[in-house]
């Protein structure tokens, strides 16, 4: 056995608590990728243009594309839990808040998910924030992430978000990215 093989007795049970949400993390990513997928769908057909960057299109629409996004993974995945988590005074600024998801799957952990991520961080890639095992851990990651102070503000339950509930948060959100992309074409 390799000496780059051997486990720290320290890591011990941590090691192995990470590796299994690791393993569990790898399957997941297919559904938060398709997610993705769907978001940038319905950002981008709400857009008068086609090219207008995500980092405008996903402004002032996180509430929103956060509980929608939360009904669709738990449309999918009926076992899963959704939780919309709030930050206040994120990036620096006090009045700045900033939604996103915290998704727990059962005896899994739970991942962080932001689906206007582009907003904070314009280059990202992926809406996948991490994964923590425990809720205080998410707490912290987002702090460190984002700054601010964060909270679960709501847990989305499907029967809360009817397809009438539904057809109006998707009205919200393409209210939302028409009139950002209004303003940001007539400053440029």
């Amino acid at each position: 056995m390799s000496p780059s093989s051997v486990i720290p007795a320290k890591a011990g049970i941590h090691f192995f608590r990470n590796l299994l949400l690791a393993s569990h993390m790898k399957a997941v990513i297919l559904g938060s990728a398709k997610l993705q997928h769907r978001i940038i769908r319905m950002l981008r057909a709400f857009g008068i243009r086609n090219r207008t960057p995500l980092r405008i299109l996903s402004k002032d629409s996180c509430s929103e594309v956060a509980r929608l996004a939360g009904c669709w993974i738990l449309d999918s995945s009926p076992k899963t839990s959704a939780f919309i988590a709030q930050g206040v005074g994120v990036s620096g600024d006090r009045n700045l808040k900033h939604d996103l998801l915290v998704v727990q799957s059962f005896n899994h952990g739970y991942r962080v998910i932001d689906p206007t991520v582009w907003q904070k961080f314009p280059l990202k890639r992926n809406i996948e924030m991490g994964a923590t095992p425990s809720l205080k851990e998410v707490f912290a990651f987002l702090h460190e992430k984002y700054g601010g102070r964060w909270h679960i503000s709501e847990e989305i339950k499907t029967k809360n978000y009817p397809s009438v509930e539904r057809t109006k948060l998707t009205g919200m959100i393409r209210d939302n990215v028409r009139e950002v992309e209004r303003r940001w074409f007539a400053t440029y």
